[in-house]
């Protein structure tokens, strides 16, 4: 990869939504499948397989499996075969983030509504 491509990790954490002393952990705890390259300087750069690791580790962070098990999956030698999954959101999630943003309107439709019935005003 170019040297212009490649992401500083205030660049990766951005577009990942990882924050980057989590990076830094998961690179020390997580030896071989998150190492970013090195500048001469010893500044970390990602590429995109990294950005890809990054998301798989979140995706299953975000589902509450330990690091130690996301260790033995990314190692699993039939990781390219399973990483489209690992990456794309699954059913059970798409449809948790659905009901969790109707839940989150009703409850500002209820405070809006008690608001205004406190008021006589439709402000929030």
């Amino acid at each position: 990869m170019e040297e212009d491509t490649r992401l500083t990790i205030r660049e990766a954490g951005k577009i990942t939504g990882v924050p980057e002393h989590t990076l830094r952990f998961w690179e020390k705890q997580l030896p071989g499948l998150l190492t970013p390259e090195r500048t001469s300087g010893g500044q970390r750069r990602y590429g995109p397989r990294h950005l890809e690791v990054i998301q798989g580790i979140k995706r299953l962070r975000s589902r509450g499996v330990a690091l130690d098990l996301i260790e033995r999956t990314l190692n699993d030698p039939q990781l390219p075969a399973r990483l489209p999954q690992l990456l794309e959101p699954d059913a059970v999630t798409v449809l948790a983030d659905r009901v969790a943003e109707a839940v989150r309107s009703e409850i500002f439709s209820f405070f809006r509504k008690m608001r205004s019935e406190d008021t006589g005003s439709d402000e929030f």
